[in-house]
């Protein structure tokens, strides 16, 4: 069985090789064939693994959630007043 399992990972490897992929190690074929998402930067590397944000999105982000917070609000009010 580990024969078998072992050429057909070095075909794969063979393969990947011939569309330009380059494998360090075997188990890493593996690895990729379990994975869902794959995040990469706009060359297309993959790096140390970590996603990380800059903290002038997440104050972006914040101030655009208070607005709306801060626009549903008023018009809540504007819904109360109405009735």
């Amino acid at each position: 069985m580990a024969v078998v399992l072992s050429v057909t990972m070095e075909i794969g490897s063979h393969r990947l090789s011939q569309q330009g992929a380059i494998t360090k190690r075997m188990t890493a074929i593996e690895e990729m064939a379990g994975i869902d998402v794959l995040c990469s930067d706009k060359i297309i590397t993959l790096t140390l693994n970590k996603l990380t944000v800059d903290q002038s999105l997440i104050e972006v982000i914040c101030m655009l959630l208070w607005f709306i917070i801060v626009f549903l609000a008023s018009q809540m009010q504007c819904l109360f007043l109405m009735a």
